[in-house]
């Protein structure tokens, strides 16, 4: 059967190395810019392009200035941009573990090259905001990971965020190549709120989160369906001194389950515990443990250890 990674069984190595530099537009910077360089296994769902070596961010930004007629404000992206569609993405975006899921990894694409416009659409009083994106892409992996095609792609989106701790988001993706496929995703998370939290979270901060997607596979032009659900338990150890009050710690569990008609039927379990050891410094410990990977009914287990610094 296929692995997550493509060592051989029980070898230990390197999977990926990435470097990030982001300046982008927004506050003061009306012009910004931002790099992503990644090298390494393109079976763990980092790259993209079916190649060792990737940028995922090599783009330019502009924030329109005061006086566009209903564009002020808004944010043009043009080059190669990491993409805003799916419940998680190679650095953060909703994801806790050191690897991506089974459904990100199957159905969610890396990254787009085209133009992308995204604006705040309503504020609220209470601090919520709609914001909306609209982005015409050259198809070559903006697809489903599987089949990027060819030809171009339209992308359509709208995010809410404040109320209740609640963020929802909902993208369209159409793929206007010769198999002509549209990708429907959804995600939520919600922080757990008030009074709530001294039952769910004790003495640390709780997030939930889902994630759904359905379409036409461009693999296979068979329905596809994916969905997950996860949850991160932030907290505090009094070592030290320390009165735990600082919660650099945090465990996170995320299921996966995906269907793809007359191909795979996948599911796997996660759990990572995290370390914040300093604001540049991250260090995570992943037990994975996946079932029914490819074609054939087979299951693997997966021990991975990650360290992010950003300086």
């Amino acid at each position: 059967a296929d692995r997550t990674h493509g060592r051989g069984h029980n070898e230990v190595g390197v999977a990926q190395i990435g470097v990030d530099y982001d300046n982008g537009a927004g506050g003061d910077s009306a012009v910004g810019y931002h790099v992503t360089f990644v090298y390494g296994d393109n079976d763990l769902g980092g790259n993209g392009n079916g190649s060792d070596f990737n940028l995922t961010n090599a783009n330019v930004q502009w924030v329109l200035p005061a006086g566009v007629p209903g564009l002020t404000g808004a944010k043009l992206t043009l080059g190669r941009f990491e993409s805003p569609v799916g419940g998680e993405s190679i650095y953060g975006n909703g994801n806790d573990h050191v690897t991506r899921g089974t459904v990100s990894t199957a159905t969610d694409p890396i990254a787009h090259t085209g133009l992308i416009a995204e604006k705040a659409i309503v504020s609220g009083a209470d601090g919520d905001v709609v914001s909306g994106r609209l982005g015409l892409l050259n198809s070559t992996g903006s697809g489903w990971n599987t089949s990027p095609g060819d030809g171009t792609s339209w992308l359509v989106g709208v995010d809410y965020a404040g109320l209740a701790g609640i963020d929802l988001g909902l993208n369209v993706l159409h793929q206007a190549s010769s198999n002509d496929s549209t990708t429907f995703d959804a995600s939520v998370s919600m922080d757990v709120p008030g009074a709530l939290s001294d039952v769910v979270s004790l003495l640390g901060d709780t997030t939930l989160a889902a994630h759904l997607v359905f379409g036409d596979s461009p693999a296979t032009g068979e329905d596809a369906f994916g969905f997950s659900t996860g949850a991160r338990y932030g907290f505090g150890l009094p070592l030290l001194g320390d009165d735990g009050s600082t919660k650099n710690w945090y465990l996170a569990v995320r299921y996966d389950n995906y269907d793809e008609s007359g191909a795979s039927k996948d599911w796997s379990v996660t759990s990572t515990l995290g370390y914040q050891a300093a604001d540049n410094l991250l260090m995570r410990i992943e037990y994975r443990w996946d079932r029914g990977i490819g074609a054939a009914e087979d299951s693997q287990t997966g021990l991975n250890v990650n360290l992010v610094t950003s300086f």
